[in-house]
């Protein structure tokens, strides 16, 4: 009988690192075990490898560290690079709490319904989503960082674990308000070098053509520019579309509505919708993109209830929400906290799109006066992960 053959064991994998990896790799090291402050940030285009740093530093750090993104999409983004265990934010930090409607009892998840009074089991429950009490980790990692609000980054430091920051600084600034935390704004260590792989793409090409402040140019059938002046009847079929006022986004998403078949002020089954506003009793956030399950009108339910599932799979059953909120052009903040805001999703703002990323987009460009064109167009563009399709004025002022 021949000799058990035993393989030498595989040799420890290493990622290679360029210049500027090495140096934010030892920055954001030294960072960590000095403990001076409690969150550092990572800026990085677009294609400069902020992924494969990520995961450097998970190996480095040790098997306590918790990768997460704002959301689904981009989680989702990190697991396919690799970044195993990559969750969203609010799955990391909040978990749902059941409380009995008449006497605030706290249940258990086997329990389901109180019977500490007559009237308990009647009156139902109610379910919130509280910050979990601890998390085991030395570090969290949160990327798309841009998006994370005041609230969130309060929550995330609360636990004093240092919080690794990181985002695409060459992106759309945040809208300033006093919500906002602006964290990437200046960050503390940047990734400008684009490495090869991604110089591959027609659609990074064609996004770090127009961050250096020169006009969309096509760069292949995957990124092509098109001059129009008006909506392209195929815009249905893509995946989103990105715009720049509110106004062409209401108008936008009643038009691939009517392509699609549907109709009435309220979604239907199977409709693409956006939240507009964080709410933490049913842990959603500004920005989630959903799929209608159901809508209960007032033929049913006293006040609106609509259920959900979210892109990341997560099922959200009955949520209070505005009807009057859907197509409208702005916001309606004068709203309960205890209601969902959601408006229809086939149509985004790009600063509304900032943290999802789609196969095929079409952009269709109005850029503010006092926005940065170079940091709108290169926002948008590197939404798409497949196809893009933008769509201006000939800037010769031809058809």
């Amino acid at each position: 009988m021949d000799d058990d053959v035993v393989f030498d064991e595989a040799p420890s994998f290493e990622l290679q690192l360029s210049p500027d990896q090495a140096e934010a790799f030892d920055a954001i090291l030294a960072w960590h075990r000095s403990g001076s402050a409690p969150f550092f940030t990572l800026g990085g285009y677009a294609g400069s490898g902020k992924s494969t740093l990520v995961k450097q530093i998970v190996r480095a750090v040790g098997s306590h560290v918790r990768v997460c993104a704002y959301t689904g999409k981009a989680a989702h983004v990190l697991r396919s690079k690799g970044v195993e265990g990559a969750q969203t934010i609010h799955s990391l930090i909040y978990a749902p709490e059941t409380h009995c409607k008449l006497c605030d009892a706290l249940l258990s998840r086997d329990e389901g319904f109180c019977a500490r009074y007559p009237g308990c089991k009647k009156a139902g429950t109610s379910t919130t989503f509280e910050l979990v009490p601890a998390i085991d980790a030395e570090m969290i990692i949160v990327d798309e960082a841009s998006m994370v609000d005041g609230e969130i980054h309060r929550d995330l430091l609360a636990y004093g674990i240092p919080v690794l920051y990181v985002g695409d600084h060459g992106q759309l600034e945040p809208v300033n308000n006093e919500n906002n935390p602006r964290i990437m704004v200046d960050p503390d260590v940047r990734l400008e070098q684009i490495h090869r792989q991604a110089e591959n793409s027609p659609i990074l090409r064609f996004a770090h053509h127009v961050r250096q402040h020169r006009l969309p140019e096509t760069m292949g059938p995957e990124a092509r520019v098109l001059y129009t002046s008006v909506a392209p009847k195929d815009a249905h079929e893509y995946d989103v579309v990105l715009v720049g006022k509110n106004e062409t986004r209401v108008a936008m998403n009643g038009k691939i509505r009517r392509s699609l078949g549907f109709s009435g002020d309220l979604p239907q089954e199977g409709e693409r919708i956006v939240c507009l506003r964080n709410c933490r009793d049913y842990a959603i956030f500004n920005g989630m993109l959903a799929t209608v399950l159901k809508v209960h009108d007032h033929d049913t339910v006293e006040v609106p209830e609509i259920d959900v599932v979210d892109d990341d799979g997560k099922v959200r059953k009955g949520m209070k929400f505005a009807p009057e909120q859907f197509g409208s052009r702005k916001r309606l903040d004068h709203v309960s906290r205890k209601r969902a805001l959601f408006d229809f999703g086939y149509a985004l703002t790009v600063h509304k799109s900032q943290g999802s990323a789609w196969k095929r987009v079409l952009v269709l460009e109005w850029i503010h006066p006092e926005t940065s064109a170079a940091r709108w167009r290169y926002t948008a563009a590197t939404r798409a992960s497949e196809h893009l399709t933008y769509a201006m004025r000939d800037p010769r002022g031809q058809r």
